[in-house]
């Protein structure tokens, strides 16, 4: 987790730099996702991959990784990529949420909003005030052409961030763009 925060901060080049220090006096698992995460996000996606492979050379399944390999197939725009990595991982990895944020993100990303909604359906279930799982609800609804829909779930995503204006002002949005009954 630290290495991930340390990947993050301040400028992309530096951090990599910084990893890239630390890959070559300590190569540890720690030390290669956050050289990982911090190649991905100065742009660097094939020093991301050698990142990773590194990880795998070394047995690293962590759902962190598993995680970071979906970023990184999303960010090089390969969603069918990412699906199909994260769909052998979430059997396996149900309890850790992020892989299903990944996995809707995917789904939408691959044009299956359809999809996405039963996915998205399916977790509500297990997590029912998950202000994220309703913000990517919201995108699906906005894919299909549901603005309504789109809005109240939007809605609930900010009223479970315990953000009142921002819900209201989504109500008000839902209530305009017609096809519901307030």
């Amino acid at each position: 987790v630290r290495a991930r925060i340390q990947a993050g901060e301040g400028e992309a080049t530096e951090a990599l730099r910084n990893f890239e220090s630390q890959a070559a006096a300590n190569p540890s698992p720690a030390v290669w996702y956050g050289l990982a995460r911090a190649a991905m996000r100065a742009g660097k996606p094939d020093r991301a991959h050698a990142a990773l492979a590194e990880l795998a050379a070394g047995g690293v399944t962590s759902p962190l990784v598993l995680a970071l390999k979906a970023e990184l197939a999303l960010g090089e725009r390969k969603p069918q990529q990412a699906l199909d990595l994260l769909a052998r991982a979430l059997p396996s990895q149900s309890s850790y949420r992020p892989l299903s944020y990944l996995y809707a993100q995917a789904l939408l990303a691959a044009g299956k909003p359809r999809e996405a909604l039963i996915f998205l359906g399916e977790q509500q279930r297990t997590w029912i005030a998950d202000a994220r799982l309703f913000a990517l609800l919201a995108e699906a609804h906005q894919a299909l052409g549901e603005p309504t829909r789109s809005h109240l779930a939007q809605a609930e995503s900010y009223a479970l961030q315990d953000r009142p204006n921002a819900a209201i002002e989504q109500l008000q949005m839902a209530q305009k763009s017609g096809g519901a009954d307030f």
